[in-house]
């Protein structure tokens, strides 16, 4: 192993990174994907300035094994993050592998490697814990191996020194920084957020909250709470700050949004950016053509309450949703613009993903879950880096989420461990021929919500099939001559060779992914 000395006196030389996160984004809703009404001019710059991988998958649909995923290059069944959980503090994180080699690192906004739930109601406080050991005897994963790791200083909080995360329940931090410059906007921001103990606001208590379609959701407002002071400008704030006291070492910045997850409640302008009578209706679903038979009653019962709104819900979730997604562009913006501001912008490595997509209308459908159609697999993924790489290259092929964490260390120059299992891309990056995957897998696992069942999907550029172990039934759907996932063909006698074929592959795929580590060192 290089000596540490040796590593840190060379990370000098090295760039800063910042990885971008939005959280619940499709690849779809953004300018430079196509899209032809929601306005991300600074996102669209990013992409200009870097390369777009624009059939980019997760490995699941949900915020903690998703986020644990990108962060370790491993799947989620390697690194017993199947769902939700907590990520064994024993895992190696990006941030933990670029401070061990001399960056400062920071985190600002939403890294949710541990349970938020748990940690208001049963801690007893608001503020996201990225230490993992008060978690670890709830979690059943508490040893003298998992205890010693989330005790090293080089991977107490998952590699972060500077810690600002915040999350759904966890705003401590943000909440802390915005009773002292709006304290008049505390409670317009609980009251939207699934309220607060300590602010003494119960969730969407009106006055201050104004929530809209009740009783068909519980989370769409008519927001009161100003860009300025949104989370989400807090984050870029602190971000910026960060870089500003690092200017004389490299530094990496986890600057993660928790906009557009819902709830939908985008900031003052943004709430009204778009008009909602100017959005597309989505298109009404044959329900028995593209929905298998069998399904959980909690799966069912999402997509019978959806069935019911008219138009104009649907048009008012689609205008929300792209304005939280051109607040997030706004706060991009103010970050290149501060970077660049400081010199530091050309010579920053820059990567922007999302954790999953949003179903937002598709297929009469809200928020993510067990049915694994492309709005919720499909994400944004840029890379930019100054003239270090080619700028304005479109990848066509189908890479995956755990790609991120080699791509990165392979363009820092860094080792990749043996546990990684996700491909580097940094030669695509470099000007060369595009890498990518035959087939992309996503899955999900069981979790106390009905609506989630456990879901394995494996897809082609041609083919999807999703396999639902507990019902025994699964969707098949022919990307050519289907794109939108209207008609499932997993039942239809023609394509029961497809059928078989599509989960042989699934079940090779899981075994070719089991986790490489530990290697075999010997037959005996």
């Amino acid at each position: 192993m290089t000596d540490m000395t040796e590593q840190q006196s060379s990370a000098a030389t090295r760039p800063n990174v910042i990885l971008l996160m939005a959280d619940q984004l499709r690849a779809d809703a953004l300018g430079y994907a196509g899209n032809p009404v929601v306005q991300t001019p600074n996102l669209d710059r990013l992409a200009r300035s870097g390369a777009v991988f624009e059939n980019t998958f997760v490995q699941t649909p949900v915020c903690m094994a998703s986020r644990a995923s990108i962060f370790t290059g491993r799947y989620p069944r390697s690194i017993r993050v199947p769902s939700m959980g907590v990520l064994p503090p024993t895992e190696t994180t990006l941030a933990e592998e670029l401070h061990r080699t001399g960056y400062a690192t920071g985190l600002f906004g939403k890294l949710h490697f541990t349970p938020m739930g748990y940690t208001t109601r049963t801690l007893g406080h608001d503020y996201e814990t990225n230490d993992a050991s008060p978690f670890l005897a709830a979690a059943g994963i508490d040893s003298v191996a998992t205890r010693a790791a989330a005790e090293d200083p080089m991977k107490r909080n998952y590699g972060f020194d500077v810690n600002k995360g915040v999350g759904d329940h966890t705003w401590g931090h943000y909440l802390d920084w915005l009773q002292e410059v709006a304290p008049e906007h505390v409670q317009d921001h609980v009251a939207e957020n699934w309220g607060l103990g300590r602010a003494g606001v119960h969730y969407g208590d009106s006055p201050p909250a104004t929530r809209l379609f009740q009783p068909t959701v519980t989370d769409f407002f008519d927001s009161h709470m100003p860009a300025e002071v949104h989370p989400s400008s807090w984050m870029v704030q602190e971000a910026l700050a960060f870089a500003r006291a690092n200017g004389d070492r490299p530094w990496f910045a986890h600057v993660s949004f928790v906009d557009p997850h819902h709830p939908f409640n985008a900031a003052v302008p943004y709430n009204r950016l778009y008009r909602p009578e100017d959005m597309p209706v989505p298109d009404e679903i044959d329900r028995d053509a593209c929905f298998p038979p069998g399904l959980p009653e909690g799966v069912a019962n999402r997509i019978r309450r959806y069935a019911e709104p008219g138009p104009e819900f649907w048009q008012w979730a689609r205008a929300n949703y792209y304005g939280m997604v051109s607040h997030i562009d706004w706060c991009v913006g103010r970050l290149l613009d501060g970077l660049e501001a400081m010199g530091q912008l050309d010579s920053t490595l820059i990567v922007f993903t999302a954790d999953h997509g949003e179903y937002v209308g598709d297929h009469r459908l809200l928020y993510k879950g067990s049915l694994h159609f492309d709005g919720i697999m499909h994400v944004p993924f840029v890379v930019a880096w100054g003239d270090r790489l080619r700028r304005g290259r479109r990848v066509r092929s189908m890479v995956q989420q755990i790609d991120i964490y080699p791509t990165v260390l392979s363009l820092l120059d860094l080792p990749i461990h043996s546990g990684v299992q996700g491909k580097d891309l940094s030669s695509v990056l470099r000007g060369g021929p595009e890498v990518g995957y035959d087939r992309v897998t996503c899955e999900l696992d069981q979790l106390p919500d009905p609506q989630y069942v456990p879901a394995h999907t494996i897809r082609s550029q041609e083919w999807k099939l999703s396999y639902l172990p507990v019902a025994r039934t699964g969707m098949l759907f022919n990307l050519l001559d289907d794109p939108g996932e209207r008609r499932n063909l997993y039942f239809e006698p023609g394509c029961a060779n497809v059928r078989e074929e599509m989960l042989k592959d699934l079940l090779q795929h899981l075994y070719e992914t089991k986790d490489p580590l530990p290697i075999r060192l010997s037959q005996a």
